[in-house]
């Protein structure tokens, strides 16, 4: 009776550090998890792109383009935006890059600071790999809920991990959960961001079946559309080759968020910093 009271025992005990080991796992890759909800929004959002969003004289030089829909006209090819946030990760994110590279496809990656830093490889690979790099806070959170301060750390510490990797500043930001409102905007834009929101989101975080992922997509298609897509998911991985050949097939051509912005007469690459005390 003693033994089988002290396996017991010792079976909560093992339970109870493998449950707090993992939980503290979690919320260190993925803070605010519960928070990871999603709004649609159509918008690149830029500091300098001619329209005024907002009466309020504090903020008026808030200004943002629409740029989900573009003209179907002979001179302008049907565009596509793929984008994936998150990440890196050293599983999965391998996998999609040799996939976009099989495809000739260049993307923007959204990356989060403290991946950037724990696998400084995997970001390298993505600009090495000609892809885009976009800043997607530090430790994903939602900044609604954050003050000033605290979201322009999350800003400088994800821009500096990536300029010591990879020697390059971030311009462009999409907020995580795609939680944004006027404050927040407010200090996005002063640090020279260009925003970056999506216009298809089929839901590939929690959406695992093929066919609703493709059709989700593909019935939402438009010339200019931004695809919101996770880089760390096996499924997203898998989607790779027959989504890149049937957007092909329809006459797409794949571009960049830089590419795209242009397309609209933005000039997203506004931040070409030489070191923290121009960030200011």
């Amino acid at each position: 009776m003693k033994n089988k009271k002290r396996k017991i025992f010792v079976s909560i005990v093992v339970l109870f550090i493998a449950s707090y080991g993992y939980s503290l796992f979690i919320k260190d890759l993925f803070p605010r998890l519960s928070r990871y909800t999603y709004n649609r929004h159509h918008l690149i959002i830029s500091p300098d792109s001619g329209h005024s969003i907002t009466g309020n004289p504090d903020i008026e030089q808030i200004l943002k383009t629409a740029i989900f829909e573009l003209p179907n006209e002979h001179n302008n090819p049907k565009v596509i935006a793929l984008t994936f946030d998150d990440g890196p990760f050293p599983m999965y994110t391998p996998l999609l890059l040799n996939a976009l590279k099989h495809k000739k496809v260049k993307a923007t990656f959204f990356i989060n600071g403290i991946h950037a830093r724990r696998f400084p490889q995997l970001t390298l690979d993505i600009h090495n790999g000609g892809h885009e790099i976009g800043n997607h806070t530090f430790y994903h959170r939602d900044i609604t809920g954050l003050s000033d301060k605290e979201i322009e750390r999350e800003l400088d510490m994800t821009d500096d991990a990536v300029y010591k990797i990879a020697g390059i500043h971030t311009f462009l930001f999409r907020p995580p959960g795609g939680n944004l409102h006027e404050a927040s905007k407010k200090i996005v834009l002063k640090k020279g961001y260009t925003i970056v929101t999506y216009s298809i989101n089929p839901g590939d975080w929690w959406q695992r079946d093929q066919e609703k992922l493709y059709s989700h997509i593909f019935s939402n298609s438009h010339s200019g559309g931004i695809i919101l897509l996770h880089s760390g998911l096996i499924h997203t991985v898998r989607l790779m080759p027959t989504l890149i050949q049937e957007y092909r097939k329809k006459g797409y051509k794949f571009v960049t968020i830089s590419e795209l912005a242009r397309m609209r007469g933005i000039e997203p690459e506004i931040r070409n910093f030489t070191s923290k005390e121009m960030r200011k």
